[in-house]
């Protein structure tokens, strides 16, 4: 039976405490029964963020507040009676209580573009969701990974326990198509069979482990497609080589 997961693709941290998708995040786990994992971006156009009242922040201002609301995160989970106690430059929390506890060890992935972001990914966070190619174009998602790899390394994590999540947008259309995912921004465009081409290669030849599929028009004939005959297809050319897989 497939068991289906959600997250945010990604929360806007800027415009959300992080106590409070904290909280939101154990409870959507609970009642799920431990299927919400949460994404987080440190902030992205600023312009439109700003315009909500929240003071601009310079990258390095950016990233230091992710890092702070993933302690904040991570300690309002914890299974455990003492409030939380948490002092930052942008983010304290002063005797919060715990809880509600997950389901499951929730994983807080990031949506990282920039070298200090990719870092904090490779050193705390569970997981990259790649960025979709038109902000990310698809010959400069390689880079990441080593940047991820390193900065794991560097503070003694297995790179491997960084989950890779690729998102790709397009179509799975009934007569083939000709998708690339060496070069630009594209949307894949083919059938279910290369489709599970396209991600077989993903997983091949950069560290995905997952993917998600951003279909041009969200109708329920094209999210059936996907789960009925790409998913399937993607596991059994990929699990001989590499273990489990997620789509």
């Amino acid at each position: 039976m497939l068991a289906l997961s959600v997250f945010p693709d990604v929360a806007n941290l800027p415009l959300r405490p992080p106590a409070m998708p904290a909280k939101a995040a154990a409870a959507l786990d609970v009642v799920s029964g431990g299927r919400f994992e949460l994404a987080l971006g440190a902030g992205g156009y600023w312009d439109a963020i700003t315009r909500m009242g929240v003071p601009r922040r310079t990258p390095r201002e950016a990233n230091a507040a992710l890092r702070e609301a993933i302690a904040v995160l991570r300690a309002l989970w914890a299974d455990g009676p003492a409030p939380v106690e948490l002092a930052g430059e942008f983010y304290s929390v002063g005797g919060v209580p715990p809880g509600p506890a997950p389901a499951h060890p929730i994983e807080i992935w990031t949506g990282a573009q920039g070298p200090n972001a990719l870092t904090l990914t490779g050193e705390i966070a569970d997981g990259w969701a790649a960025p979709i190619a038109p902000y990310l174009p698809y010959e400069k998602w390689p880079a990441p990974h080593r940047s991820i790899d390193e900065a794991a390394v560097a503070v003694g994590r297995d790179p491997a326990s960084v989950r890779r999540i690729a998102q790709v947008v397009g179509t799975i259309t009934a007569t083939e198509g000709r998708p690339r995912i060496d070069h630009g921004a594209a949307p894949v465009r083919g059938t279910a069979g290369q489709w599970a081409e396209v991600l077989a290669r993903l997983g091949t030849e950069q560290p995905f482990t997952s993917f998600v599929f951003w279909p041009e028009r969200e109708t329920a004939g094209q999210i059936a497609a996907f789960a009925a005959e790409v998913v399937p297809e993607v596991r059994r050319l990929l699990e001989p080589a590499r273990g489990p897989w997620t789509a």
